[in-house]
C-alpha cells in the first residue's frame, strides 16, 4: 500500500511538473509571437504622404503630408509595446491635439479603436525598420480627410467606393 500510494505521489508530481513547464512554454511563446508581431511597429512614425487609388492600380490623388500641416509643425503617430497608441496633430491654428487609441496586430491587418468606440481596420502594406505604409477604404475616412484634403469631394460616389487611402509613415 505504501508503495502505492509513492507511486501515485511520484506520478502527481510528474504530472504538476510537466503542466508547469507547458505553462511556462505558452507564457514564452506569447511573448515571442507578441515580439515578433511588434517588431518595426512600436516607435514614433512621421505621416509623410497620402495617395487614394484602387488598391492596385494609378493613383488617383496625391498629396505630400507636410502640405497638410500648418508650418514648423510635424504631426506624429506612437505605437507603444501594450497595445496603446497615440497620435499628435497639429490642428490649422497649429494648436497641438493628442488622440489616444488601442492598436492591434492581425496577419495583414493594423487596427485602431479609439477612446469614441470607432474602429478603423487598415491593410498593413509594407512595414519595416524604416517605413510603415498601411492603407484603408476611402469610405472609411473621407468624413475625417475632406477638411484636409477638399478634392476628395470631387471624386464621383461611385468611384469613391473602389478607391482605397494608402498612408505612409517613416521613422
Amino acid at each position: 500500500m505504501k508503495k502505492l500510494i509513492a507511486l501515485l505521489t511520484g506520478i502527481l508530481l510528474l504530472f504538476s511538473a510537466c503542466e508547469k513547464n507547458d505553462n511556462d512554454t505558452a507564457d514564452r511563446a506569447e511573448k515571442e509571437w507578441t515580439k515578433f508581431i511588434q517588431k518595426h511597429l512600436i516607435g514614433e512614425w512621421k505621416p509623410n504622404g497620402i495617395e487614394v487609388k484602387p488598391l492596385l492600380g494609378a493613383v488617383v490623388l496625391q498629396k505630400d503630408y507636410a502640405d497638410l500641416q500648418p508650418p514648423g509643425t510635424q504631426d506624429i503617430l506612437i505605437l507603444k509595446q501594450d497595445y496603446t497608441g497615440q497620435f499628435n496633430t497639429f490642428l490649422q491654428q497649429g494648436q497641438l491635439k493628442s488622440i489616444h487609441f488601442k492598436w492591434y496586430h492581425k496577419l495583414e491587418e493594423l487596427g485602431v479603436i479609439l477612446d469614441d468606440k470607432r474602429e478603423f481596420k487598415t491593410i498593413l502594406l509594407r512595414k519595416s525598420s524604416e517605413e510603415l505604409r498601411v492603407s484603408i477604404p476611402l469610405q472609411a475616412v473621407i468624413a475625417d480627410l475632406v477638411a484636409f484634403i477638399p478634392e476628395l469631394e470631387e471624386i464621383d460616389a461611385t468611384e469613391r467606393g473602389l478607391l482605397f487611402v494608402h498612408f505612409n509613415f517613416v521613422k
